[in-house]
């Protein structure tokens, strides 16, 4: 296991949720917000790192409301941290339209977060994990291909993608989760105004629009799965009413997993946040949990460093 520097303090952690930190990155100030488990005020040991990236015009704050990890993180013991993008309208520099984003700002981004979150606390390197809805599963994924040296496996929620241009040859493991009636972003693809709607507080609404051009979310799913040096054939399995499981056959650690939301909409399932804004984003499923079962996934893959 390799362990960040931050495992050199002899002290246990303060545990915190959400707690602010400030770090500069390409001359740019940025901010994430951090959860730190009670489990490591207990003991100094490695522990897992979750990034969950927020979704267009969301905010980290909004969407680790949505997402609900730091519960997860303290009832498992692991780091949930939760990047805040940059704009008037809260946004990453991620690829779209299977082509990524030549401005790698926010790469650099993450790259430095990661540096400052090895610094300041015990983190097991190969067990860093990315997550994120919409716009931030397109970052999700952008750093699966292009931070493939520091994440193990990445979980795109309602906006998954792969890039056509992507320079990295290793496997990355993905999980991800989209609904068939997505209204934001339709499950094949297409070109369409984006009309993203996200309750930033008791009354206040924004409204954003984007042009995006995709070739649908199978088609994203199926060239992960190419990659990953899996077979081109893939096996549907329904878990529930409103759950298909689609798998290919895939090497070990390249695990490519496509969960359909069926009449699902642009949502994260399971979330009451999700739920609470039905008239923007469409239907949410109970049937899966956007966060748990993902985290189920995650935590299998581990990434092997060589300390030498």
């Amino acid at each position: 296991m390799a362990e960040s520097p931050g495992c050199a303090a002899a002290a246990p952690e303060t545990p915190g949720r959400e707690v602010r930190i400030d770090l500069a990155s390409g001359g740019v100030e940025r901010f994430a917000l951090v959860t730190t488990p009670s489990a490591a005020a207990e003991s100094v040991e490695p522990r897992a790192l979750v990034i969950d990236f927020h979704g267009l015009a969301e905010g980290a704050e909004v969407h680790a409301r949505m997402s609900q990890y730091s519960e997860l993180a303290e009832q498992e013991g692991f780091f949930a941290v939760f990047p805040q993008g940059t704009g008037d309208i809260a946004s990453w520099k991620a690829g779209v339209g299977g082509e990524l984003n030549p401005d790698h700002a926010d790469v650099e981004f993450v790259t430095d977060l990661l540096e400052r979150l090895g610094a300041d606390h015990c983190i097991d390197l190969g067990s860093v994990y990315a997550t994120g809805l919409s716009n931030g599963a397109m970052m999700t994924s952008t750093v699966g291909c292009l931070l493939a040296d520091r994440f193990a496996a990445v979980a795109p929620v309602a906006g998954a993608a792969f890039y056509n241009d992507c320079p990295s040859t290793t496997p990355m493991p993905v999980y991800a989760i989209h609904g068939t009636q997505d209204p934001l972003l339709p499950f094949n693809g297409g070109v369409g105004n984006v009309g993203a709607v996200i309750a930033g507080g008791a009354a206040d609404q924004t409204k954003v629009e984007v042009d995006l051009d995709g070739p649908g979310y199978p088609a994203a799913l199926a060239s992960w799965a190419k990659h990953n040096g899996c077979s081109a054939e893939f096996v549907d399995t329904q878990i529930d009413t409103e759950i298909i499981e689609r798998r290919w056959d895939c090497p070990a650690g390249a695990e490519t997993v496509f969960m359909i939301v069926v009449d699902g909409g642009h949502s994260w399932p399971s979330s009451e946040f999700s739920k609470s804004i039905a008239a923007q984003v469409g239907h949410t499923t109970d049937q899966l949990d956007g966060t748990r079962d993902a985290w189920e996934f995650l935590r299998e893959h581990h990434r092997v460093i060589d300390e030498a």
